[in-house]
Formats: C-alpha cells, structure tokens, sequence
C-alpha cells in the first residue's frame, strides 16, 4: 500500500493557493511573468515553444499525481519549480543569443513588481507591455553595445527588488504564524 494514500486538503488552482513559503511563492509568480512576456516577442524557434509545452504539460501531470495522491504537495511544487526553471533556462539562451537577455529580465522583472507589488490591472500591464515595450527593446539594446549597459543595471536593481519582496514577504509570514500561535496559547 501506498503512504500517501490520504486526500488532499484542497484543490488548488493558483500558485497564491499553495501551501508553501510567501517569498518561494512569490518567486514562482515572477517566473511566470518572464514566460508571459517571452510569448510576446518569441520569434521562430521551436525550443522556445516545446520548453513552453513542457512546463505547461509537466504541471499539468504534476497537479494530477497531486490530485490522486500519488505525490506529495512538497514533491509537485518541487516538480512545478522545476520545470519553471527549465523553461527560464531555454528562454534565457534565446534571449542571450539574440542580444535582449538584460532588457528582457529587467522588463519581465518589472512587470512582475508592477502587478504583484503596484496591483496594475493583469491586462492593462500586458497591452503596455506588447505595445509599447516589447518593439523597443532590441534597439534599446543595441543602443548600448560595447558600454556599462544600462540594461545591466537596470536587471540588477530589479532582481534585488523582487528578492527583496520575496523576503518580505516570507518574514510576514513568519511573524504571522508567530502571532497566531502566541495568540492560541494564552
């Protein structure tokens, strides 16, 4: 017989619905934003597209194993994380190989900050985005060959920024948990 043979808590639909740390969580959540914005201004490379099927499919399976009780919450958000970081790992090359990887995290980061942190309307974010960012960042990148890119400094500020958040919001966590549990045994 299998141990993992008791039922889920919940089912869950959103990455939000986890159980799990708020800064993990709020890391696989800007994750997401980078693969959003790689469909944007993907151009005609098939790797780019079956590593995109792949973390689609592979979370797919994962929340069935999950559902069925066949792994556990901790093994598909190990799987999920996973296959999250194989698709950053293929958008990454494309974006390296065709010269926008800085101005692409930067602008993947931002948007991230701008809807987990600003709470900017999802489609309204998106619509800026392809309108106005996306057709300019090749040129903003080209613009900067051979100096201190901006692009550089600019995907450093915003890589600390998130991790910033991401443990700010962990240690709520912490202090939440912290409280609730002072607050039940007095």
């Amino acid at each position: 017989q299998q141990q993992q043979q008791q039922q889920p808590e919940q089912q869950v639909g959103t990455i939000r619905g986890l159980k799990g740390s708020n800064g993990f969580k709020y890391l696989l959540s800007a994750t997401q934003f980078h693969a959003n914005l790689h469909c944007l201004c993907t151009q005609d490379q098939l790797s780019v597209q079956w590593a995109a099927l792949t973390v689609v499919q592979s979370s797919a399976f994962g929340m069935t194993l999950r559902r069925k009780c066949l792994i556990t919450h901790g093994q598909g958000l190990a799987l999920y994380a996973s296959v999250l970081t194989l698709g950053m790992m293929v958008i990454g090359h494309d974006w390296h190989r065709r010269g926008i990887l800085y101005s692409s995290l930067t602008v993947g980061n931002v948007a991230a900050l701008l809807r987990m942190d600003g709470g900017w309307n999802k489609y309204l974010l998106w619509l800026v985005i392809a309108a106005l960012v996306v057709p300019q960042m090749e040129q903003w990148q080209h613009q900067q060959q051979g100096e201190p890119s901006i692009s550089v400094i600019l995907f450093v500020g915003s890589t600390m920024a998130l991790g910033t958040s991401a443990i700010h919001r962990h240690y709520q966590q912490e202090q939440k948990q912290k409280q609730q549990s002072t607050t039940k045994q007095s």
